[in-house]
């Protein structure tokens, strides 16, 4: 009876494992991770595209290439894939039974920019948090030799509110928001303008003045998880010691305004023509954006 109490206990732990999670942790082959990536992330993610064919991975490198692991300190196993010619696949196993890939974005996409690769040079715990150490490469295809590759940025990356955000060890040092206000500009095209003010309780103020799915002003709210993840990824990223002015090299872009008001009383404004200040910039401005395009 005992043995049969213990069989069923243990039964109802494995069946508790999110299918995901078990999904994630059966993986055992390269050629497995690509039709694990290609069927749960992203359709391209063929055998070709992310391991370029090569059948001995499959055989000697496994471990070397791919990490099962906790990346974000949720207590689900998430996936790590070190592409053979690709940025680094990384997925997080959520709790809805789906998968979210974080991308890797370490510089601004130029006209006149290089063919680039992210690569992660490590990934160890520091304080109970997984840390990424990466590199991005750039190469010249078009130089007199076959390539050359130039080491161009190195960066400490820590997975928090489901996003790729620099390493902070400051967690004490965090200052709490108040409100942000974006307001966006004209472009040479179809350029969304609108007026974004989201307070601390999720209550929004919007003004949708042109190519906006809603014109005119609305109130609205925005989901708890979702200001969690905003008003933290701008919090942690310590938004208020960046350079109040940040401009691309070519014209016909938007702009965009980013005013935080912490609750010190202090407050950081941003203009950003281009909206590619920093990879922190570009995530908030992402979710933004996003936002405006929810409003109806």
């Amino acid at each position: 009876m005992i043995k049969t109490i213990i069989a069923i206990l243990i039964l109802v732990l494995i069946s508790s494992c999110s299918s995901q999670e078990k999904s994630i942790l059966a993986l055992s082959t390269n050629k497995e991770v690509a039709r694990f990536l290609k069927k749960n992330v992203e359709k391209r993610y063929t055998f070709k595209e992310v391991f370029n064919r090569e059948k001995e991975l499959d055989l000697e490198d496994f471990q070397d290439f791919v990490k099962k692991v906790d990346l974000n300190n949720d207590g689900a196993i998430d996936l790590f894939v070190d592409s053979f010619y690709g940025d680094p696949i990384i997925v997080l196993a959520k709790p809805d039974g789906l998968y979210k890939e974080i991308t890797i974005d370490l510089n601004s996409n130029t006209p006149d920019s290089q063919d680039q690769y992210t690569r992660i040079d490590s990934i160890i715990t520091i304080n109970k948090e997984t840390v990424f150490f990466t590199s991005l490469m750039e190469f010249n295809f078009n130089s007199k030799e076959s390539f050359t590759d130039t080491l161009i940025k190195t960066d400490t990356l820590i997975i928090k509110f489901d996003e790729l955000l620099s390493y902070e060890n400051t967690s004490n040092n965090f200052k709490k928001i108040e409100k942000i206000i974006f307001e966006t500009d004209n472009c040479y095209g179809l350029c969304p303008v609108f007026k974004l003010e989201i307070q601390k309780d999720g209550n929004i103020s919007y003004t949708g003045i042109e190519h906006t799915e809603f014109l005119g002003k609305l109130n609205s709210t925005i989901d708890s998880q979702e200001l969690i993840e905003l008003f933290g990824i701008i919090e942690y990223s310590l938004i208020y010691k960046l350079e109040n002015d940040y401009s691309i090299n070519w014209t016909h872009h938007q702009a965009g305004n980013l005013k935080i008001n912490y609750l010190d009383g202090s407050i950081k404004e941003i203009r950003d023509y281009g909206l590619q200040g920093t990879r922190e910039l570009r995530l908030i401005y992402d979710r933004l954006f996003e936002i405006n395009n929810n409003i109806k």
